[in-house]
């Protein structure tokens, strides 16, 4: 399947193999990147030997940190792979950054010069750091990018804070006034139901009986003018009440004036 999804002028380059098995041929460059850490330590030695005959020139990554992957059956330190390239003949090409590859890859080549162990222990610390500094700047790329998105939502959220505070004291506002009608329409039904009670009480009172002429009849209708101006009062002010109550509850802060504190609930008592 996968030399079927090569491009078809490179796929008679391409074939299934083994890095276990021979390599026929002499190259200018062999790359294994990521591959020895898969096979079992003996096939690794035989895959290093291989690629080690048939070039003088290798790009050779193999993870030393990923020990979790199941797949992962010869995960081995970097100054391994440095001592054991070395007993075929080759040394890092310490020069030469292959960093874009990833940070523990190394450029191997055929040298008559044979590096010693401290030399190479140097330059697997030295590959180490590098990791170390690239998983740093990583580390700070992705908290950057965490605070300028904490930066964006933190604006955004004083910016909708700032408009619900405006609505908020917009909406107290309307709730003070609210109570201030609710006040004023009870005591124009508390004082109509007081002049109703006078009413009551002078009609049952004796002498007062039925209407005796224009006179009473006059009074009565006075009362009755009287008790009707106070209840279209509290009428036009219930009706102005609800109005506004309306608008309250159908507005954004509702919840928020709800959860702080009751006052419409309150009003609505």
């Amino acid at each position: 399947y996968a030399i079927s999804q090569v491009r078809r002028d490179l796929q008679p380059y391409c074939h299934v193999g083994s890095i276990v098995d021979g390599i026929e041929g002499q190259y200018d460059l062999i790359t294994c990147i990521e591959v020895i850490e898969h096979i079992p330590e003996t096939q690794g030695l035989r895959a290093i030997e291989n690629l080690t005959r048939a070039t003088d020139t290798i790009v050779f990554s193999s993870t030393p940190y990923d020990v979790d992957e199941q797949t992962h059956f010869n995960v081995r330190p970097i100054v391994y792979w440095l001592k054991l390239f070395r007993e075929h003949g080759f040394s890092p090409d310490l020069g030469f950054d292959l960093n874009f590859i990833c940070d523990h890859a190394i450029l191997f080549r055929r040298s008559p010069e044979r590096l010693s162990d401290e030399v190479l222990r140097l330059y697997s610390r030295f590959v180490r750091q590098r990791h170390d500094v690239v998983a740093r700047d990583a580390w700070l790329h992705q908290r950057s990018e965490r605070i300028a998105a904490l930066e964006i939502e933190t604006k955004e959220r004083i910016a909708s804070l700032e408009i619900e505070t405006k609505e908020l004291s917009s909406a107290r506002q309307q709730i003070q006034l609210l109570e201030s009608a609710h006040q004023e329409i009870q005591a124009n039904l508390e004082a109509a139901n007081r002049y109703v009670e006078e009413l009551i009480k002078t009609r049952n009172a004796p002498g007062g009986g039925e209407p005796s002429g224009s006179g009473e009849s006059g009074i009565d209708n006075a009362a009755v003018r009287t008790l009707e101006f106070r209840m279209g009062g509290v009428e036009e002010r219930y009706a102005q009440l609800s109005h506004a109550l309306r608008g309250i509850l159908e507005s954004r802060i509702w919840r928020t004036l709800v959860k702080g504190g009751g006052l419409i609930e309150k009003v609505l008592r």
